[in-house]
C-alpha cells in the first residue's frame, strides 16, 4: 500500500504488526486489504489521492479499546479544501473514527464501523495526537481547530468515545504544515507550525492536565525561517523539543527560564541527495529513544538523533544515516504506549467518568445472522448488575 504523509500504524503488545493506513484504505499485517478497509474519508480530495494516500501528516491516529483485546479505534480526518477570497484554505474539515475488529477474518481483522462522524469544523491541517489518561488505561485524543486557540478533546474509554469538548486558550496559533506531540511524561503538549515563507514558523508549547484534559500555560516561540515544512520530537527526558525545519534542525530547552533564548541550531542540511535533497521534515521518538527524521521529498534515507536527552550538539544529529529499502517521505503517527497512569494525581486510579459516551463501540454480537433454529449472543464487556435482553426478528417480532 502507498503511504504518502499520512501514516498510522499499531501492533500487538508484543510488537507484532495488526494494521497500518494511508487515510485511505486499511492494510492488514499481510499487507492485504483489510476486510472492509477501503473507502475512509470519502470525497473528492480522497478521491484524487486514491493511489498516493492522503497528504496528511498526523491525519489518523490508532488507539486500543481500553478494557477489551481485540477492538481498536482509528481516529481520522477528511481533508477538505474551501474557497477562500485570497487563497483556498486547505484543511480538515470532518473528524471520524472507525472501529476494527482483530478477531474477524481468522485474526486478519476486519472493519466493523467505519467514517462515523465525530464533528464537523475547520480543523488543523492534520495533528491529530493521543495521550493516555491519568488513570493509566484511557486516552484523550486531542484536534486542534483551524488558525484559533481551541482545541477538542475525547476520552476513549471501554465505553466508547465521548463526545467532543472544545477549549479556547492562550493566543491564536497560526496553523501550517507541521506536528503536534505530547511530552513522553504527558505532561506538555507541543506543536510546531510552518506557517509562512515570509512570517515564519510558530512553536507552541501548554502544560496538560491528564486527569482534565485541559491545557494551560501557553507558551510561544516565532521562528523566522522561511521553512515551507517543519517536525516535532521531544526526547526522552521530555526537556529538550527538536524542531525540523527543511534545512535546519532546532532545539529549545522546555525547562529553560527564557525557552526563546535557549534556541539553539544542531543540524544544518549538508546538500546530499539520493536522489532528491534529503532535507528536514517530520519527526519521531521510537522505542529506542532515538529520533528519527523523514524528508519532504521521496527518498531512500531517515535522518537519526542518537542522544537526544543531550544539550546543544551533544545530542548528535547524524543526516541520512539509515537507508530504506525504498522511497519514503511519512513516519507513522504514535501514541506513547509506555506511559503509565499518572502516580499521586487525583485520577490514578480507575473510576467512573463524568464525560458523557455518546458514541458507543459495536460490542455485542449475534451468530449467525440471519439464522434458522438457534443463535448466539456473546460480548466482550462486563456487565456488573442485572441485565435484561431483547431480541428481535428484522421485521420487528
Amino acid at each position: 500500500m502507498s503511504l504518502f504523509q499520512e501514516n498510522s500504524s499499531i501492533c500487538d503488545t508484543s510488537g507484532n504488526l495488526l494494521f497500518y493506513t494511508n487515510g485511505i484504505k486499511i492494510a492488514n499485517a499481510d499487507h492485504q486489504l483489510m476486510l472492509n478497509g477501503n473507502g475512509l474519508n470519502p470525497g473528492i480530495i480522497t478521491t484524487a489521492y486514491a493511489d498516493n494516500g492522503m497528504p496528511t501528516p498526523q491525519g489518523a491516529i490508532a488507539l486500543p479499546l481500553p478494557g477489551n483485546s481485540h477492538l481498536y479505534m482509528l481516529v481520522h480526518g477528511y481533508l477538505n479544501i474551501y474557497d477562500d477570497p485570497v487563497s483556498p484554505l486547505v484543511c480538515i474539515s470532518n473528524l471520524y473514527y472507525s472501529v476494527i475488529d482483530m478477531s474477524k477474518a481468522n485474526g486478519k481483522g476486519a472493519v466493523i464501523e467505519k467514517n462515523v462522524e465525530i464533528l464537523a469544523d475547520t480543523l488543523a491541517y492534520g495533528k491529530i495526537t493521543a495521550v493516555r489518561h491519568g488513570n493509566g488505561r484511557d486516552w484523550w485524543v486531542v484536534a486542534p481547530e483551524h488558525n484559533t486557540n481551541c482545541y477538542y478533546r475525547m476520552l476513549l474509554s471501554p465505553s466508547g468515545l465521548s463526545a467532543p469538548e472544545k477549549q479556547c486558550t492562550g493566543g491564536v496559533t497560526h496553523d501550517g504544515l507541521g506536528q503536534a506531540v505530547f511530552s513522553p511524561d504527558g505532561t506538555k503538549y507541543a506543536r510546531y507550525d510552518a506557517y509562512h515563507l515570509l512570517l515564519g514558523n510558530y512553536f507552541s508549547l501548554y502544560d496538560f492536565d491528564r486527569c482534565s484534559g485541559l491545557l494551560s500555560n501557553q507558551q510561544e516561540v516565532h521562528i523566522l525561517d522561511t521553512a515551507y515544512a517543519a517536525g516535532l520530537a521531544i526526547s526522552p527526558n521530555s526537556r529538550f523539543a527538536y524542531l525540523p525545519s527543511f534545512r535546519y534542525v532546532y532545539q529549545l530547552d522546555l525547562q529553560a527560564p527564557d525557552m526563546n533564548e535557549s534556541l539553539t541550531t544542531v543540524a544544518v542540511y549538508d546538500g546530499f541527495g539520493a536522489p532528491f535533497n534529503t532535507t528536514f521534515f517530520l519527526a519521531q521518538l521510537a522505542p529506542d529513544d532515538k529520533i528519527y527524521i523523514c524528508s519532504p521529498n521521496g527518498v531512500s534515507y531517515l535522518h537519526v538523533i542518537n542522544q537526544p536527552d543531550e544539550p546543544g550538539l551533544s545530542c548528535e544529529v547524524v543526516q541520512h544515516s539509515l537507508e530504506l529499502p525504498t522511497y519514503n517521505l511519512s513516519l507513522p503517527n504514535y501514541a506513547n504506549f509506555r506511559l503509565g497512569k499518572w502516580a499521586g494525581s487525583s485520577c490514578d486510579t480507575i473510576g467512573t467518568s463524568d464525560t458523557e459516551t455518546v458514541f458507543s463501540l459495536s460490542d455485542v454480537f449475534v451468530y449467525p445472522n440471519p439464522a434458522s433454529e438457534s443463535t448466539t449472543l456473546t460480548s466482550h464487556q462486563s456487565f456488573q448488575n442485572e441485565s435484561s435482553w431483547s431480541l428481535l426478528t428484522s421485521t420487528g417480532d
